[in-house]
């Protein structure tokens, strides 16, 4: 394919958060916007090509996300990370940390207690005391470099009663990419005490050999009845203006309690591009442009 993933792209005055706010929030311009995860590479041509094809329907009307746009999210779960994902099991939300909030507000209370590990993605702070939960700090453990997670002081934790658990798989920013045993122990701690996990799995594509991503909720059925994953193809292929996030929530109770806090808030509509990117991404050829990309990287 050699799609010319080094090609520089001007992205000033587009309205990107990235480049054009840099003035707002540093007081410069020039400084390197390395502080929001998306490329500098353009958006696959697959991707826009089917996003043109659908703009060249002259109503832009409401939508909804059928039957190939499930199938997509589910074959790429089964053939990227062997993971048996039924569609009954995807919802919607519009990016992972509104999803996050949707979670948080659908399944605990206000003061629950609610489990980080810092360093961690700074949304997932706000996540927890802007819904007035209680946050609970289980630092990782650094060594030489290599971040571990803590279960001594996390099943203290869990035993004090924290009602859930925000894990970042892989580990946003130290890079980890959790073992299955480590994963393994974490999830049957939470299964023991019977704390709800959040998995936030967005960059589970960006992994690099002889890595492997092993989706939290694939481990074990106990697992994936206390869990709920986050994802979506935003990181990978740079679409994350397009609200393409999805939930994956086995657990049919705790399903319906997320699903009817999106529609609370009225945030379960989307937008009528956001499915058709996902289709086109989560493809053959989106899998070969992925290769292509981590091979670049």
């Amino acid at each position: 394919m050699a799609t010319p993933f080094n090609t520089s792209i001007n992205r000033e005055k587009t309205s990107c958060v990235k480049y054009d706010l840099r003035e707002n929030i540093f007081g410069s311009s020039s400084v390197i916007p390395m502080w929001v995860a998306d490329m500098d590479i353009a958006t696959p041509p697959f991707i826009i090509e089917a996003i043109r094809e659908r703009l060249a329907h002259p109503i832009l009307g409401y939508g909804f996300r059928n039957e190939a746009y499930l199938n997509s999210i589910s074959s790429w779960l089964m053939q990227r990370h062997e993971w048996a994902v039924n569609n009954q099991w995807i919802a919607f939300c519009p990016g992972v940390v509104s999803g996050l909030n949707h979670a948080i507000t659908a399944l605990t209370n206000a003061a629950d207690s609610i489990i980080i590990q810092p360093p961690v993605y700074h949304p997932f702070f706000h996540t927890v005391e802007n819904n007035n939960r209680k946050l609970i700090l289980n630092p990782l453990l650094e060594n030489n470099g290599c971040y571990t997670m803590d279960f001594d002081n996390l099943e203290h934790h869990l035993r004090n009663g924290a009602k859930m658990l925000i894990l970042s798989n892989p580990h946003n920013p130290v890079g980890r990419v959790w073992s299955k045993e480590e994963l393994s122990t974490l999830g049957n701690l939470c299964v023991k005490y019977g704390t709800l996990i959040i998995s936030d799995e967005i960059h589970s594509d960006l992994i690099f050999a002889p890595h492997k991503h092993i989706p939290l909720a694939s481990i074990s059925e106990s697992i994936a009845n206390i869990t709920i994953t986050f994802s979506s193809p935003s990181k990978t292929f740079n679409i994350a203006g397009l609200a393409t996030a999805f939930a994956i929530i086995s657990n049919a109770q705790l399903r319906d309690k997320y699903k009817k806090e999106l529609e609370k808030t009225g945030a379960g509509m989307g937008n009528i591009l956001g499915p058709v990117a996902v289709e086109a991404a989560y493809t053959e050829q989106g899998a070969a442009w992925l290769n292509e990309l981590l091979s670049y990287l």
